[in-house]
């Protein structure tokens, strides 16, 4: 399943918006303000159709598992569907639900407040309930404000005694080459989960952090916490990856690359790609294959940390309009 879509739920009470644009948007926010009410709504005209007083729009079916009780029977018996998942439901934080959801031909709206590590998810499908100036209108906004550009990139560097990044191999040596020359150190995390756990060893020093957004909504809470703890120390930047740079960055060239950066919905298959950074470190591969710019996540050719191309990667980092169609 691929593609962008609107949901749209109502009785004669309330109304639900949301966009969903990924295989797996997560749903947050306090106690109390309709996140359940939403899942049971999608149950309710499950059972009874417009009969119940609800309504669904959505180009696709939308379903709902409410119940801890075979939910993997059901969950394998419903295909090319957003399936609404309630809070509370103990198997979310389980192995095998990771398992079920990589591969899977549906798109999952999951309504959690809880971070789960075992499912990559991006910081940009993290939505809160928002209410709006309408009586009974609510509406899902991002919880988090855009990391990924930095206007500045030089000053943030400057102002920063180490770059943290979680990646260890490719993307490290480019991090590494940006900061060539300056008294920031790069230094690496080895995996995402280890940023927050790093960034407080160095608790004390001005920090600048970078990570792959497309797969570190599990992280952002702490991390996010710790930025607003020290704003004028610690400075964020979350690209959808290290791979999407490269190819926002002019460094590789494909005939079809603007039309799938414009909107990436309409090529990324949730049953092939459990997060948009699997999908674009294969299309970077198989752009550069057999080529000089041959890429791999272990290590850099040489052609990519040539001066011209670590001033493409500095310009791109620091546009505002590297981001999709979708936030235009």
């Amino acid at each position: 399943m691929k593609g962008k879509y609107t949901v749209k739920v109502s009785n004669n009470r309330v109304a639900y918006t949301l966009e969903l644009e990924r295989n797996i948007t997560i749903l947050t926010g306090e106690s109390g303000i309709g996140k359940t009410a939403l899942a049971r709504l999608i149950q309710n005209f499950e059972d009874a159709g417009r009969q119940s007083g609800v309504t669904v729009q959505c180009k696709v079916p939308c379903r709902s598992i409410t119940s801890d009780d075979g939910w993997e029977s059901r969950l394998n018996a419903i295909h090319n569907s957003i399936i609404f998942i309630d809070e509370g439901r103990k198997f979310l934080q389980t192995k095998s639900f990771a398992e079920t959801v990589a591969g899977n031909d549906n798109y999952f709206v999951l309504i959690t407040r809880e971070s789960l590590s075992q499912i990559p998810y991006s910081v940009r499908s993290i939505l809160t309930l928002k209410n709006t100036k309408r009586i009974g209108s609510k509406h899902y906004s991002r919880t988090y404000e855009r990391f990924d550009f930095i206007s500045h990139f030089s000053d943030a560097v400057s102002n920063s005694e180490y770059l943290l990044t979680e990646d260890s191999n490719a993307g490290f040596e480019a991090y590494e080459k940006l900061t060539e020359g300056t008294s920031c150190v790069c230094i690496s995390a080895k995996g995402k989960s280890n940023i927050p756990r790093v960034m407080m060893k160095y608790g004390n020093q001005r920090l600048l952090i970078v990570a792959d957004g497309a797969a570190f909504g599990s992280e952002m809470s702490k991390v996010y916490k710790y930025y607003q703890e020290r704003p004028d120390d610690v400075t964020l930047f979350l690209p959808e990856s290290f791979e999407w740079l490269v190819l926002r960055s002019g460094i590789v060239s494909d005939r079809n690359l603007n039309s799938i950066l414009k909107k990436p919905w309409n090529y990324i298959l949730s049953e092939k790609y459990m997060s948009w950074e699997l999908y674009f470190t294969d299309l970077l591969k198989k752009i550069t294959a057999e080529t000089r710019l041959q890429y791999s996540k272990t290590k850099l050719t040489k052609g990519y940390l040539t001066q011209s191309n670590i001033r493409k990667l500095k310009e791109t980092i620091e546009r505002e309009d590297t981001l999709h169609e979708t936030e235009k």
